[in-house]
């Protein structure tokens, strides 16, 4: 296959540039072969078949890519873009085919056999990410400098055929991963996971030929790094660093937690020790907090094998997504959290369904960013993310689909799909660092582009105002689902997606006061959501439970969790006098400074809303009564009462002292927007 449709490409190559007439039907044949072959795809079982028919959508898209790049007449980048992507096809089309003869598996189902390999497992995905073009490998930058390059010359349908297609082709590769994970819905039985190691026989010299393939993959993405003039010491290091601890991935499970906190905190105090401002804050959020989080993952002491070393390479790519200066090294960022958190995702006890889903939201929020990025480079002539307000009268729609992309992650309503389940499903401890950690890179994702863009638009409608009612309906939504919620896990999953909505609506208000209330709330939300879901990581471990119906009295057993647990709920629903109480309040404020009064209203209703379920929460679990088999319970582990009595104690001091958070807020905010709180914050000034 690899063979055949290299030669076949090479023939085409040869006589384009004999054919300048037909360019443009020869990028349309092109196109359509790149994505009608992707939708056949996904209907594939065979993974031979599946195989055949990325291959065919690979040449489409090698095929577009040639006829685009004569057509705009930029001979000198066809060795970047379509040698990187013809480089790129060979080498994992080669891996997977070699895997596919070693597992010797028909229906990609079976694929579940691999599923207690990990070696396998590991060489699957990196060709599977290599093909989709993931970073770091050569795919990614090809695509890249391409969409660029489309973008420059005005040719902006073709971006969305190339984003569309790729997101086609990874839903069905990804899909094939799963069951080679072992998901919910296929033969993987208790039964024949515990047949699987013995169903593939592969010696370690078998894998040589798809091992060399994919450390070729690196080499030659690094290559490319290096001709992209991106800081490659910083961006690569994530991956170093996990690589480094799949060194020592075998240890068990709390010896391998001591070097993950130890380099990531190393790493992260290299990459962010020189940033200011809105960056350096949200460095102690995502990189600090991050640490204090993962603390709480010593609870648990068995392999848990690939936990720490993707761990890691999250936090370090968030730590890196910080320090970029361009929007090639934030996309970089932002794909690698994406693969790392996914696939920390599929790692729960039901989780591999879920972060299928997790997965192609992600893409799709990523490639969103990505055409937004396109569309700024056309406009500005710069990647430079400080050169974002450069780009004239598209600056509207740049903001609006770098918006949908950064909504999309943190789970905003209608994109929001993905959340309950990926909440639910992953590792209890990892929950909370989705939700405590990772939603915040939206976050900061939002107030950049707003900070560099602002919100313009010339067709009559205020991107502000729609963002604004984006952010209120999803913190009103999350409260309603959460009301009908008896898993505990997705009462707080959907808690966390409406808290995240009164933070998009205070940063969409575009003012000192909306900005600063937005960011107070952000840290009110790592705090609290932190808390609650390391608490619920507790719960879960002593009950075996999930269903708060069978749960009840457990106050008598868990004290320190009701503390902890309460005092998270009262921050949570802005009753004084904790944090909650203060960053409410200022966004009532903002709001009605703006004029905005119905999103006022409903942000009053879903305010309420949420101190009633979680309430119900409080009640249900600890209040109730016990049931005669958790007479016996335990307290947590005192590892995971930890972090959380950290950020009890954090609560408390910026409740009695909120000018200590409130003063480095407004003052990074002050470049954009210079209007310190004075008498807005009378209320705060204790």
């Amino acid at each position: 296959s690899v063979g055949v449709s290299a030669g076949v490409f090479f023939a085409i190559y040869k006589v384009l540039p004999l054919m300048d007439s037909y360019l443009t039907s020869i990028a349309f044949i092109g196109g359509a072969t790149f994505l009608i072959s992707n939708v056949i795809g996904l209907k594939q079982d065979n993974a031979r078949r599946l195989l055949g028919y990325s291959s065919i959508g690979q040449m489409g898209l090698l095929t577009l890519a040639i006829a685009l790049l004569l057509q705009l007449d930029v001979p000198s980048q066809l060795a970047m873009v379509v040698g990187g992507l013809f480089i790129n096809h060979l080498l994992a089309k080669a891996g997977l085919f070699w895997l596919a003869g070693m597992v010797d598996r028909t229906g990609i189902k079976d694929w579940c056999a691999i599923a207690r390999r990990p070696e396998l497992l590991l060489l699957f995905g990196i060709m599977l990410s290599a093909l989709i073009g993931l970073p770091p490998f050569p795919g990614f930058w090809a695509k890249w400098q391409l969409v660029m390059l489309i973008a420059d010359g005005g040719l902006y349908g073709w971006i969305a055929v190339i984003l569309i297609g790729s997101l086609l082709e990874a839903a069905y590769l990804f899909r094939w991963f799963s069951h080679a994970r072992g998901t919910d819905d296929n033969s993987m039985g208790d039964s024949s996971k515990d047949e699987a190691p013995s169903q593939v026989f592969v010696s370690l010299s078998q894998t040589v030929p798809v091992a060399t393939a994919a450390l070729l993959l690196f080499v030659i993405g690094y290559g490319m790094a290096l001709e992209m003039n991106i800081e490659t010491p910083g961006m690569f290091l994530p991956l170093l660093a996990g690589f480094a601890l799949w060194l020592i991935d075998s240890i068990p499970g709390r010896l391998k937690a001591l070097p993950m906190l130890v380099i990531v905190g190393a790493g992260g105090y290299w990459l962010t020790n020189d940033l200011e401002g809105i960056n350096r804050l949200f460095s102690y959020l995502l990189v600090g907090g991050g640490l204090l989080v993962s603390i709480a993952a010593m609870y648990r002491n068995d392999d848990r094998r690939g936990f720490y070393p993707l761990l890691a390479v999250l936090l370090l790519s968030l730590a890196a997504l910080l320090r970029s200066k361009t929007s090639l090294e934030f996309f970089f960022g932002w794909e690698l959290m994406t693969l790392s958190s996914y696939l920390l995702v599929t790692l729960g006890r039901e989780g591999v369904k879920s972060g299928l889903n997790y997965l192609l939201f992600s893409l799709g929020s990523a490639y969103f960013i990505l055409a937004g990025f396109a569309l700024a480079y056309a406009a500005s002539g710069s990647l430079l993310l400080s050169d974002l307000g450069s780009s004239g009268d598209s600056i509207g729609l740049i903001f609006s689909l770098l918006a949908i992309g950064f909504v999309i992650k943190m789970g905003g309503f209608g994109v929001h799909i993905w959340l309950p389940g990926a909440y639910a499903e992953a590792d209890d401890d990892f929950t909370a660092m989705l939700s405590a950690v990772v939603s915040k890179a939206g976050i900061f994702g939002l107030i950049l582009i707003a900070a560099n863009l602002g919100v313009q638009s010339d067709i009559g409608l205020d991107p502000a105002y729609v963002l604004g009612w984006i952010g209120i309906l999803t913190a009103t939504f999350g409260a309603m689902m959460a009301v009908f919620q008896e898993d505990i896990k997705r009462l707080v999953a959907y808690s966390s997606m409406g808290q995240l909505g009164y933070i998009v609506t205070g940063i969409a208000l575009m003012s000192h006061l909306g900005w600063v209330s937005a960011l107070y709330m952000t840290v009110n939300h790592f705090l609290f959501k932190g808390i609650l879901f390391l608490s619920i990581a507790g719960i879960v471990l002593r009950t075996n439970e999930r269903m708060m119906y069978k749960m009840g009295g457990l106050i008598k057993n868990m004290p320190f969790t009701f503390v902890f647990t309460m005092i998270a709920i009262i921050a949570m629903s802005g009753v004084p006098p904790l944090t909650g109480f203060g960053g409410k309040w200022m966004l009532f404020n903002a709001l009605m400074d703006k004029g905005w009064h119905f999103i006022a209203a409903f942000a009053f209703f879903s305010s309420a809303v949420a101190f009633l379920y979680m309430f119900r929460l409080l009640q249900t679990v600890f209040l109730g009564q016990r049931k005669l088999e958790h007479a016996k319970l335990r307290e947590a582990p005192a590892i995971l009462l930890a972090p959380q009595f950290i950020m009890i104690a954090a609560i408390m001091v910026i409740s009695a002292y909120p000018r200590l958070l409130l003063d480095p807020l407004s003052a990074a905010i002050n470049p954009w927007l210079a209007d310190p709180l004075g008498g807005a914050g009378f209320a705060l000034q204790t």
